[in-house]
């Protein structure tokens, strides 16, 4: 006797797999899309922007910058090319230096004062958020 193929029984359990697969980068989408709402209101997430002690007037050069950067463990720099970015804010008188580790430092652009040193996840979590943390082709 041969068995007999149940069509309901089938579509049910593949709408099932089905919605659970789809519901699984849903939930990533919409959890670090609200994280990244939130960003500069949780600390954990970006550093709080300390302000330098002069506003509108950088006087130290760059290789300053690079040498001061160098100075903090956490962030690993030694050469320019552990540096992601740099963040000038003449605004509020300080550089942010961002290591490739996402380790970030804020400088004094008037004293070359190091105003902290914080771990920097927002650029992590935007990664998830686009895909491209899992991989290139996913954004």
């Amino acid at each position: 006797m041969k068995k007999r193929f149940h069509w309901n029984k089938w579509t049910r359990k593949s709408h099932h797999w089905g919605a659970i697969v789809i519901l699984i980068p849903v939930v990533i989408i919409i959890g670090s899309g609200i994280l990244l709402q939130v960003k500069k209101e949780i600390d954990w997430i970006q550093p709080q922007t300390i302000a330098g002690s002069v506003k509108n007037s950088p006087s130290i050069p760059f290789d300053r910058i690079l040498t001061i950067a160098k100075t903090i463990p956490e962030a690993k720099i030694q050469s320019w090319k552990d540096i992601d970015r740099l963040d000038v804010r003449i605004q509020k008188g300080i550089v942010k230096v961002r290591s490739q580790n996402n380790w970030e430092v804020q400088i004094d652009t008037q004293t070359g004062e190091v105003l902290q040193t914080a771990y920097r996840r927002s650029d992590i979590i935007e990664a998830i958020h686009d895909g491209s943390w899992f991989h290139d082709k996913v954004k």
